[in-house]
């Protein structure tokens, strides 16, 4: 069986020169599909399922437009923002982006962290905690206990708090919850 091409998506307003982004991510064995404005981002986005996102050093106003397309998507997709903006370290964490690279960047750190990004999260070394994809958010509602039963069970509600000279204290009735 072959392994599956990771598809990335080049949001990349601006050209380079002969080491271009896409070319380096090309050699590493990835597809990548570019998109050099809003209109080709959103395309490209509708079209085909992509894996990562690496946003090339757009304007500020076109990773907005960038990041809300790829919030309105409806599978999370991993997303790189190489910025030279001086306050892209402030506005990273209101994007909601995965990584941020600031310019000039090094292709091996880029390298490296979009194969961070793909490789599957593994569980923890207990083993004992779900695996979540990226970008996803999970919402953590505890298990209720089972309400108390049989014989044992007492129907007497639960005293108030009162006041000592420590401070507050619970009085306990002995009985769980």
């Amino acid at each position: 069986m072959t392994k599956p091409t990771v598809t990335i998506l080049l949001f990349a307003p601006r050209l380079r020169d002969e080491h271009d982004l896409q070319h380096v991510l090309e050699r590493k064995g990835w597809n990548v599909v570019r998109a050099a404005s809003a209109r080709g981002f959103a395309a490209m986005m509708k079209a085909r399922p992509v894996d990562l996102v690496v946003l090339d050093d757009p304007p500020w106003e076109l990773a907005r437009f960038a990041m809300t397309a790829m919030d309105a998507s409806p599978d999370p997709v991993p997303r790189i923002w190489l910025s030279s903006l001086p306050e892209a370290p402030g506005n990273s964490g209101k994007l909601g982006v995965d990584s941020l690279l600031l310019a000039p960047i090094d292709n091996q750190k880029l390298l490296d962290q979009i194969e961070i990004l793909l490789s599957p999260r593994s569980a923890t070394s207990s083993g004992s905690h779900p695996v979540f994809p990226l970008g996803s958010q999970l919402l953590f509602n505890p298990p209720t206990p089972p309400p108390a039963a049989g014989p044992t069970a007492s129907l007497t509600p639960r005293k108030g708090r009162q006041k000592t000279d420590g401070g507050w204290e619970e009085e306990s009735t002995g009985n769980w919850p």
